[in-house]
């Protein structure tokens, strides 16, 4: 995800209250958890106990938390919102996204 932002993370821990996680959902109703923010003793206990079990999914991680759900409307108005949760996983992708003039090599 080469397009989450200090903006998101700062957006996020924000919205955070008492949660024990933040977690964004993108537009489409999926979570993000590999860019959410977790508050350690709570997590940590959590995923040691669904490690034990096998589970290793991270979602499950955010199902068996007090985590607070952010809606993509809630991160509409951040820099590249349109972006922020865009996968860069192969060299396709990279290619992908340099043909649409995106510059990977800012940090903007």
């Amino acid at each position: 995800m080469p397009y989450v932002s200090g903006d998101l993370f700062s957006r996020l821990a924000g919205l955070r209250g008492d949660a024990e996680a933040v977690a964004p959902v993108q537009p489409d109703g999926r979570p993000q958890p590999l860019c959410a923010l977790y508050r350690v003793a709570p997590c940590v206990t959590a995923a040691e106990k669904l490690i034990q079990t096998g589970e290793r999914k991270p979602v499950t991680l955010l199902q068996s938390v007090r985590t607070r759900w952010v809606c993509f409307r809630e991160l509409m108005d951040l820099p590249r919102a349109d972006r922020l949760f865009d996968n860069m996983n192969t060299p396709e992708d990279y290619s992908r996204a340099s043909m649409k003039g995106v510059n990977l090599q800012t940090k903007d």
